[in-house]
């Protein structure tokens, strides 16, 4: 079975989606549990707290972005014109 891009367009959006959202999610908690973790004070965990919610309000941002998105509308642009 050979999946078609455009008949799966959904499938595709989603996939690509959460290989982003794993790739971003695992780099916020990496730098929040290293300067959690390895900060010596109260200035490393009020920056890794800065970063975590900079990251919160970016993920929202890029949720929102993502739902707003006509897919359809987009793989029409990149059709060839025959």
């Amino acid at each position: 079975m050979i999946l078609d891009f455009s008949n799966n367009v959904a499938l595709f959006a989603s996939i690509g989606f959460l290989i982003v959202a794993v790739i971003f999610f695992w780099y916020a908690f990496a730098m929040v549990y290293h300067f959690l973790r390895f900060g010596i004070g109260a200035k490393p965990k009020i920056l890794a707290f800065i970063f975590f919610v900079g990251f919160f309000i970016l993920f929202t941002i890029f949720v929102d972005a993502y739902s707003n998105v006509s897919w359809i509308d987009l793989l029409d642009r990149f059709k060839p014109s025959a």
